[in-house]
C-alpha cells in the first residue's frame, strides 16, 4: 500500500510526541466504462479511542479528500459495515450517502430453480460476445434511468468488448448465458475474489453482472442463471457469494433478497465537486 501509486497513507501524529494517533488510507479506483471514470476510495480511516471526538477524523478525511481533488476526481467512495452504526453516522454526517448495497449469502445454501423448456443455460462461447454486449447495454440503460451515477461513457462499447474477451479466457471467471430459440436472452458473470486489508485471508465468489432481456423476465431465467453460477462457485470451494446492487433499484433488491442474500456492507458516495 505504501509503495503503490496513486495511493496515499496519511497519519495523525500526537503533538506531544506520544506517537501516531490515527491514519487514513486512500486510493484512486478505475471505474471504466462509467461516465465517472475514476473515483477516490477510502480504504480505511481510524483514530485511537483516546483521540476520538476531537476532530482528528475530520482532519484525516479532509487531507485524503484534498489528495483526491488534486487527482481531478469527482467523487469519493467508502465501504461501511451495515452493523456499525457509529461508522455509518460518521460518514453520513460528512456528506456521504448510500449508493450500493453489498449483499452476501452462503454458497452452501441450495437454490430451487424451476426448469423452463423454453430456454437453456450453458457456458458462454466466443460467438455469444455480441449478444452479451447488447444485454449489458440494456442492463446499464435501466440502471442509468434509476441513478445517473451509473450512467456509462460514450466509449463504453470498446471497453466492454475487451472485457468480454477476457471473461471468456480467464479460468477464475464464469460467463454463462441463457439461450432460447437460438437467441441469447440473458447472461451472468461471476468470479473469484480475495479478501484484503488485513481481513482473514480467503476467497469468495463475486457476481459482477446479470441481465435478462425484457421479454424474458419473470420466467425463471435469472434464477436459473444464479443457480448455475452458484454450482460453479461450490465446485471452486468458496464459502460465500457476494454482489453489489443499487440501493435505488427495488426490483433487483427484491430478486437477490428472495435468493437468500443479506446486508453486509454499504457503499457510500460523496461528491467532491
Amino acid at each position: 500500500m505504501l509503495r503503490a501509486r496513486p495511493r496515499a497513507v496519511i497519519v495523525a501524529e500526537d503533538s506531544a510526541g506520544a506517537g501516531l494517533s490515527g491514519y487514513a488510507m486512500g486510493t484512486v479506483a478505475e471505474n471504466e466504462p462509467f461516465s465517472v471514470p475514476r473515483y477516490g476510495y477510502m480504504a480505511c480511516l481510524y483514530v485511537g479511542r483516546e483521540r476520538r471526538d476531537r476532530g482528528m477524523g475530520d482532519a484525516l478525511l479532509e487531507a485524503a479528500q484534498g489528495r483526491f481533488k488534486q487527482e481531478g476526481l469527482e467523487a469519493t467512495h467508502v465501504d461501511v459495515s451495515c452493523r456499525d452504526m457509529a461508522a455509518q453516522r460518521f460518514w453520513q454526517n460528512r456528506g456521504f450517502r448510500r449508493f450500493l448495497d453489498h449483499l452476501w449469502r452462503s454458497a452452501d445454501s441450495a437454490v430451487c430453480a424451476g426448469e423452463d423448456p423454453g430456454f437453456v443455460v450453458r457456458p458462454a462461447r466466443s460467438g455469444d460476445r455480441g449478444a452479451v454486449v447488447l444485454l449489458w447495454e440494456e442492463m446499464m440503460d435501466i440502471h442509468a434511468a434509476i441513478d445517473s451515477r451509473l450512467s456509462i461513457a460514450p466509449s463504453w462499447r470498446a471497453q466492454v468488448e475487451r472485457s468480454s474477451r477476457r471473461w471468456l479466457g480467464d479460468r477464475d471467471n464464469c460467463l454463462i448465458v441463457a439461450e432460447a430459440v437460438d437467441d441469447v436472452v440473458g447472461f451472468a458473470l461471476g468470479g473469484l475474489a480475495g479478501t484484503t486489508l488485513g481481513l482473514t485471508p480467503g476467497t469468495y465468489g463475486h457476481i459482477a453482472h446479470m441481465c435478462v432481456s425484457a421479454q424474458w423476465r419473470r420466467r425463471g431465467v435469472g434464477r436459473q442463471l444464479f443457480a448455475s453460477l452458484r454450482d460453479w462457485f461450490v465446485r471452486r470451494g468458496v464459502p460465500s457469494i457476494h454482489l453489489y446492487v443499487s440501493c435505488l433499484n427495488p426490483v433487483s433488491q427484491q430478486f437477490w433478497r428472495e435468493l437468500g442474500f443479506e446486508d453486509y456492507i454499504s457503499r457510500l458516495w460523496c461528491d467532491l465537486v
